[in-house]
């Protein structure tokens, strides 16, 4: 049986002057339109599984990628108003005569959104997000926690997806009961695949990363966020780098799930000797040493916001840092410049040398 036609053995016979020029452009357009029937038919079969995997109204919208960012900027709005009205909420419950810091952990615009989905069936026009942000407001409980004897820390919780769906769903829906709570579940699942413009992350975790489970180190994916000023060989940020896509959950220290500070303990279990582990604000102002933005390297600590520090990420070089931020989210890449004026400490590990051997 003749051996097919590809591009390295058609170079290898021009090099060896045994394919001549008509030949070759025969064999060329042949070879194309041998790549481009066996594409088409490849992109046929992966549409085919795609749409079969994916909610309808996700697959739709995947292939109009406007109507995908309008729908989600609705319901960023819907997240932006529920942050604001649960500080409110957080204030109004505060105990007679305090002051009060919020720390409040609350549902995403994805969070909405896959409630939505189950809601109205992936019909949108019969979506009715006012009953959605409701019984998500409704959801929400508030615990009080002294930090003087003026001032009380506020933080909150609210239910697992598919604790609520159920609720939402109406007589006669496709899901009811336990079958919406699980719809809810994969959506939201196949939300966490998609920025906030309607893209899907990139899988090299530049963007973040999706799904339940580590973006795995491949020599390309290294590559590029090597290219990209990271410091990849550096062992803390590799350690790092290995659990991104990792989901956030609070108080979740690893190594599968975190949240802010659990990420950091993580790291600097394996690499330093420091032992004041906890919250955030335990580390924020005895960690290491400070430094300041312009000192910055790979590996210091990153703590915000000014006011009252809640949140740590670790710089990767490259003007980039990796952290977890919030539940819905997972362990991700994020650009320091967009949140930069908000740092209240940077705090450099003393980073054990004999732990710090270089890796392979």
């Amino acid at each position: 049986m003749a051996e097919p036609i590809t591009i390295a053995r058609i170079a290898a016979a021009v090099g060896r002057g045994v394919v001549d020029e008509r030949s070759l452009e025969r064999k060329v357009l042949v070879g194309l339109l041998f790549t481009l029937v066996a594409s088409a038919l490849m992109m046929t079969a992966f549409a085919g599984a795609f749409a079969s995997s994916v909610p309808s109204f996700l697959f739709e919208n995947q292939q109009n990628p406007a109507a995908l960012t309008t729908q989600i900027q609705a319901y960023a709005d819907l997240e932006a108003r529920l942050q604001n009205d649960a500080i409110d909420d957080a204030t109004a419950g505060v105990p007679s005569g305090k002051t009060v810091h919020t720390n409040l952990d609350l549902p995403t615009w994805r969070y909405l959104l896959a409630l939505t989905a189950v809601q109205c069936d992936q019909d949108f026009t019969r979506a009715d997000p006012q009953a959605v942000y409701d019984l998500v407001r409704s959801s929400v409980a508030y615990t009080y926690t002294a930090e003087s004897t003026s001032t009380v820390l506020a933080t909150s919780t609210y239910p697992p997806i598919a604790d609520l769906a159920p609720n939402l769903a109406p007589a006669g829906a496709a899901f009811t009961g336990a079958e919406a709570g699980q719809a809810a579940e994969r959506y939201l699942a196949i939300l966490g695949t998609f920025d906030e413009t309607g893209q899907v992350l990139d899988a090299s975790g530049l963007n973040g990363a999706g799904g339940p489970g580590a973006t795995a180190l491949t020599p390309e994916v290294l590559g590029e966020l090597d290219k990209s000023g990271i410091a990849v060989n550096f062992p803390p940020v590799r350690l790092a780098l290995s659990v991104l896509g990792c989901p956030y959950v609070w108080g979740a220290t690893g190594p599968d799930t975190f949240d802010c500070s659990g990420l950091a303990d993580w790291i600097m279990w394996r690499y330093t000797s420091f032992t004041a582990r906890g919250t955030t604000a335990s580390m924020w102002n005895t960690l290491g040493t400070s430094v300041s933005l312009s000192q910055i390297q790979p590996g210091d600590m990153i703590f915000w916001e000014t006011g009252h520090v809640h949140h740590v990420g670790m710089y990767i070089g490259g003007g980039k840092y990796v952290h977890a931020p919030r539940t819905g989210d997972v362990v991700k890449i994020s650009e320091l410049s967009a949140r930069s004026s908000t740092i209240a400490s940077i705090r450099r590990p003393e980073w054990d040398a004999a732990a710090m051997a270089p890796t392979p």
